[in-house]
């Protein structure tokens, strides 16, 4: 079966661990598209940041953002999250433990979930954890942040919410990922490649592991002669 969707992640994925894109991926990103697979983003950054990239590699499949929290489809956009009591909590617990939670600078514009600097101590995260879970929320590692969000927000169900507008089947869609927020992501599709230096968890919930820092590029390499092979 020919692919109808590719879904990629961004940092540490198709960028460095310095957030510098792969222009070799994007290239083989673009030849994709030019087959006729859309691209989608998947992404923990904000819906702006998301689009900006989106526009730079030529992705046109759709966004998702916030780790899930925000679906963009053509011109509508579909917030599946909110933050409102997530702020609250978050002054609540530094009113109680007294840690100053490092917040990034992205959080202002962010509507569905709240990112902090990979500055605690383990510690201080432990603590954290805590708090949010006992309140029905998860702390999720990105390997550039932690993001904290509805249990039920994740890029699997905000792939689901896509797929389903699109009319198109999990079985019809390649994911690609590196990190613990793409889990539920690389589960839902048909074939889900894991790149770079994945955890163990991402390894085992992929169908392919291509390590190494070139593993993006050699894994749309792969899909490119798949699409190009079934054409």
């Amino acid at each position: 079966m020919i692919p109808k969707l590719l879904v990629t992640d961004l940092d540490g994925t198709i960028t460095d661990k310095s957030r510098r894109l792969n222009l070799k991926s994007v290239e083989l990103l673009r030849k994709i598209e030019e087959a006729g697979v859309k691209v989608v983003i998947a992404t923990g950054n904000h819906l702006y940041f998301a689009e900006a990239a989106a526009v730079l590699i030529g992705a046109t499949g759709g966004i998702i953002a916030e780790d899930g929290g925000v679906v963009r489809i053509n011109d509508e956009v579909f917030w599946l999250g909110d933050k409102t009591e997530m702020v609250n909590l978050l002054s609540e617990f530094e009113a109680k433990t007294g840690i100053k939670v490092p917040l990034t600078p992205s959080n202002p514009v962010r509507r569905t979930g709240i990112v902090l600097w990979k500055t605690l101590s383990e510690d201080q995260l432990m603590e954290i954890r805590e708090f949010f879970s006992a309140r029905g929320y998860v702390v999720v590692d990105s390997g550039f942040a932690y993001h904290i969000r509805q249990r039920n927000v994740n890029k699997g169900n905000a792939l689901n919410f896509l797929l389903k507008k699109m009319k198109i089947s999990p079985e019809e869609v390649i994911a690609i990922g590196d990190g613990e927020n793409d889990y539920e992501m690389l589960k839902l599709a048909g074939k889900s490649y894991a790149v770079g230096n994945p955890p163990k968890r991402i390894r085992e919930a992929s169908d392919v592991v291509i390590s190494g820092v070139n593993g993006s590029v050699k894994a749309l390499e792969e899909i490119l002669r798949l699409i190009s092979s079934k054409g």
